[in-house]
């Protein structure tokens, strides 16, 4: 406001694709700001170039969960780490009559010698297996070994060894006064849920491989290379308690929605989002001007598209600013006739602002060295 933080300011975007750093400098939206905007091609372990002691904050945004990750369990005294390998289902192998030769060719992915052989990639089944760690390729063997004694023999956990290494970089990189680390991501410090042998460790977004994130373990080794103090809490959370209110994001208002347990048509999802957001653009007004990008799968059919696509015209460019903000209480009451419209019911939502945070949510973890 004064101007006397702001042009002090300077931001380094940092990805190890150029395209990605390529797209983000090219948005619209950072023109006015191009002049303090930096970008660093590298990955997060070791940021080369920059000096020790030189930043004063870092996010890590949904980044944990694609980092590399190892899933361990105890046996006994020993631990274990889960692997997975592809066979061929029985059928499939019998019609193969020189085996050898065929996993020579897989294992060298030699796609030519591959095509002799009948096809079997839909036939693939995937088995597990596991094998005792390699240590000497596993740093903080003491500090995995001792958080595993709290975990039920054959239990599988994420060890999130790539979250580790961005934990390690952060403490070389952040000053002595900073404010500190950040890292929002999807996973639990919830050692009820991690103990449980049926929880999903992993899974496929966006064609992509992602781990739950153990912020229990997190913390731990965050403790033993001494970063700070690292403090856990929902993102929910986060965000209330910085702005002071209770929040909720604009998916879990649909939560509530008396259609949201029934079986809605993907078109009729998109629907009751529009509407959701017209209604509460009536009371909100955004200090920015934003058009809001909702794509319309091109497959749907003409009478669906054309009344999504005139609900999309009718959003303003100054409303909610897209479809995973969070709105606060104040915000949501001054909404709550529009939205009791379409058929909320206001107490519904007031009671889900005040609802603890689920053990396996998006939390934030923030490291303070301060």
């Amino acid at each position: 406001k004064d101007g006397t933080i702001y042009p002090r300011i300077r931001y380094v975007l940092v990805d190890w694709e150029q395209s990605v750093l390529d797209a983000a400098l090219s948005h619209p939206q950072l023109v006015s700001h191009r002049d303090r905007i930096e970008t660093h091609r590298g990955t997060v372990d070791r940021l080369e170039g920059i000096a020790d002691g030189s930043v004063d904050r870092i996010f890590c945004n949904e980044l944990w969960n694609d980092l590399p990750t190892k899933l361990m369990s105890r046996q006994a005294n020993d631990i274990e780490e889960e692997f997975l390998r592809p066979n061929l289902s029985e059928a499939l192998h019998a019609k193969i009559t020189d085996w050898a030769a065929f996993v020579r060719a897989f294992e060298a992915m030699d796609v030519d010698v591959l095509k002799g052989f009948p096809p079997f990639l839909d036939d693939l089944v995937w088995e597990r297996e596991y094998r005792t760690v390699e240590w000497k390729d596993v740093p903080y063997r003491k500090t995995i070994t001792e958080f595993l004694k709290r975990i039920d023999e054959q239990v599988v956990v994420p060890v999130n060894m790539g979250a580790y290494a961005t934990i390690k970089e952060a403490k070389r990189l952040l000053a002595p006064d900073a404010i500190g680390f950040s890292s929002f991501d999807a996973g639990t410090a919830d050692m009820d849920v991690l103990n449980d042998p049926e929880k999903p460790c992993y899974g496929q977004f966006g064609g992509q491989q992602s781990f739950m994130v153990n912020f229990a373990l997190a913390e731990m080794v965050a403790k033993q290379v001494e970063a700070g103090a690292m403090t856990i809490e929902s993102q929910r959370e986060f965000v209330g308690r910085s702005l002071g209110t209770n929040v909720l994001t604009l998916m879990d208002l649909m939560a509530t929605h008396p259609s949201a347990g029934t079986s809605l048509a993907p078109w009729e999802q998109d629907r009751l989002m529009l509407k959701t957001l017209l209604a509460l653009n009536e009371s909100y007004q955004s200090p920015y001007a934003r058009q809001l990008d909702f794509p319309i799968p091109l497959e749907m059919r003409p009478e669906e598209r054309e009344m999504l696509q005139a609900l999309v015209r009718a959003l303003k460019p100054t409303g909610i600013p897209d479809t995973i903000a969070y709105l606060t209480e104040e915000e949501l009451m001054s909404a709550s006739k529009d939205l009791e419209a379409i058929g909320y019911d206001p107490q519904s939502f007031m009671i889900a602002l005040t609802a603890p945070p689920s053990p396996v949510d998006y939390f934030h973890a923030s490291i303070s060295s301060r």
